[in-house]
């Protein structure tokens, strides 16, 4: 007999809690798209254009057959009655109807989770034992505000004098000279994932900058950031920033986009201590986009992409000066 195609929809009966998977005895069409929206600003006030990039949902639509011949290791939603196509149709039906979340197996990838959105089928003289279905659904992104884990305060330690001054060689070697009226803190993370550092202010008062990221740029590496500062500090009441109208966000407002890789360069924050992003001796750098002679390969592009299985981990010196260096120990 005839075996079903590869695609197939599974998901749980909201009433039995059973899971059900519906298999398709052919599949004609299958077509995949993936979209994502351009930002666009004015110009004739000196914005920048085009510097961010909108994600949408991936789309999947199945055209296939379910006839009213009963295929061995079909795996059908019900192959119980001998009208499969009335009860796959009220099937398909609901799928939609219910927002049902799905898993889809396709013969071009796994799509996970999927909600369906239109379901169409039509009876005709041509198909008497058998239903010409379309359905076309979206690859729901389920990480968001909402169930994201919250950004990461980084904890500083105070270096030792002669471990400042090492630090300060490196520093140096990297095109950053650090002043000796300084104190060094550092911590290390990995880059791509959210994080807060805490400033003070010459007043003394704490402010925190958080750091959102946003994807990675497959050509350098270089990991997208979203800067927020604290609402007053970005603007105060007037709601009018440097970079034009506020724009409020659950962590404060939003100030500006930042490009971070661990090939080094500065936090832009608000206080009076210095944030600078430089690998230290002991860890593993990537090549700087200035040292790539030619475009990497086709072969090369698979291959960094099987790399990337983890994030890159950096290095954060907090440069202070003296005067305001008074912490001992791990400080924020």
């Amino acid at each position: 007999m005839a075996k079903p195609t590869p695609c197939r929809i599974t998901f749980t009966d909201a009433d039995t809690g059973i899971e059900q998977q519906i298999r398709f005895h052919a599949v004609m069409v299958e077509q995949h798209a993936a979209k994502s929206v351009i930002t666009k600003f004015p110009v004739m006030t000196g914005y920048e254009v085009s510097r961010n990039a909108i994600k949408k949902n991936r789309e999947f639509t199945v055209t296939a057959v379910i006839s009213n011949t009963v295929l061995e290791d079909a795996n059908n939603y019900d192959v119980m009655t001998g009208d499969i196509s009335k009860t796959m149709h009220k099937a398909c039906s609901e799928l939609v109807d219910n927002a049902q979340v799905c898993q889809v197996v396709s013969n071009l990838g796994n799509y996970d989770p999927v909600v369906f959105n239109s379901y169409t089928t039509k009876t005709d003289k041509d198909w008497s034992n058998a239903i010409m279905i379309i359905l076309k659904g979206e690859q729901l992104q389920v990480k968001g505000n909402l169930n994201k884990t919250a950004p990461t305060e980084l904890a500083f330690k105070v270096l030792s004098d002669a471990e400042a001054e090492v630090r300060r060689d490196e520093l140096y070697a990297q095109g950053y000279d650090i002043s000796l009226e300084t104190s060094l803190h550092e911590c290390t993370m990995p880059l791509g994932t959210d994080f807060v550092v805490e400033n003070h202010t010459e007043q003394g008062v704490p402010k925190k900058t958080t750091f959102i990221n946003t994807g990675q740029d497959n050509t350098t590496d270089a990991y997208n950031y979203q800067v927020h500062r604290e609402l007053d500090t970005v603007a105060g009441d007037s709601g009018q920033t440097e970079q034009g109208e506020l724009t409020r966000s659950i962590y404060g407002s939003y100030f500006e986009d930042i490009y971070i890789s661990d090939v080094g360069g500065p936090l832009d924050t608000e206080g009076t201590s210095n944030f600078i992003v430089a690998p230290s001796a002991d860890s593993a750098t990537s090549t700087s986009p200035d040292s790539f002679q030619d475009l990497p390969s086709a072969d090369d592009v698979v291959g960094s992409a099987s790399k990337k299985s983890s994030n890159p981990i950096t290095t954060i010196t907090k440069v202070v000066p003296n005067e305001d260096a008074i912490e001992s120990g791990n400080v924020l």
